[in-house]
């Protein structure tokens, strides 16, 4: 008995130990994709493209599962790996209830794409989308994950056409600012998700906008032009900083 107890514990060791060897990276592991939409085409896609690497000496075979965090009625979404495409139904590639067997098998410095295809079918709104991957043969033990958030607006009939700028860094701790073509911005104003204003900031070449002082949340930053028309629009993402 003694012996066999002792061959548990060697055994769960070098099971345990040959875990912990394991690297993987996920690339990016937060990805945000934000564009307008024409609400009469409804076969448009918006793409988070990411990867999953094998920074380990050893072959791995992975699962990953999706988890909707948060998605719009109606939106379809997909996820991407090295073999193909998967419907929405499927939540993992190695999915037993499915019938679905099909773990990515890396070699030592191999990497697979880990993408996430949503189609708005023509309406606006938010997701975002967590994948957890872990080898297939311990699915409870996640390794990396990855986080995709999609934005999809419509440009109203108060808003002129959309201008070739991007808000960044998103998500933030602190403070965002803006690139591209900003000299038709002249005000930027943070709303909160039921719409009451939270800053209003005139700009200027390389501003900062400190936001570190609001609480964590999703916020709309509206870009405004000198008629005080509506430019833009984005969806911010303020959280703390990971400790």
């Amino acid at each position: 008995m003694k012996h066999f107890i002792l061959f548990l514990s060697l055994f769960s060791f070098l099971v345990t130990e040959n875990r912990a060897q394991i690297s993987l990276t996920f690339t990016p592991d937060e990805v945000e994709t934000s564009d307008y939409i024409d609400p009469e085409n409804l076969d448009y896609e918006l793409i988070g493209y990411a990867k999953v690497k094998n920074e380990s000496s050893e072959t791995v075979s992975l699962r990953w599962e999706r988890t909707f965090i948060q998605k719009p009625e109606g939106w379809d979404i997909q996820v991407c790996d090295l073999y193909q495409c998967y419907s929405q139904v499927v939540y993992s590639n190695v999915a037993p209830d499915l019938g679905l067997d099909a773990p990515v098998v890396l070699a030592p410095g191999e990497e697979t794409n880990m993408d996430v295809h949503v189609k708005p079918t023509g309406s606006s709104g938010f997701a975002e989308v967590r994948i957890d991957v872990a080898l297939a043969s311990a699915p409870d033990d996640i390794l990396v994950s990855g986080t995709y958030t999609f934005d999809a607006l419509i440009a109203s009939t108060n808003q002129t056409n959309p201008i070739p700028v991007r808000l960044y860094p998103n998500p933030t701790a602190d403070y965002f600012q803006l690139q591209g073509d900003v000299s038709k911005v002249k005000t930027v104003v943070v709303y909160n998700v039921i719409g009451r204003q939270i800053r209003t900031y005139q700009t200027s070449v390389d501003t900062r906008f400190y936001v570190g002082d609001i609480p964590n949340g999703l916020y709309l930053v509206s870009l405004l032009d000198k008629n005080n028309r509506m430019v833009h629009t984005f969806r911010l993402n303020k959280r703390d900083s990971r400790p």
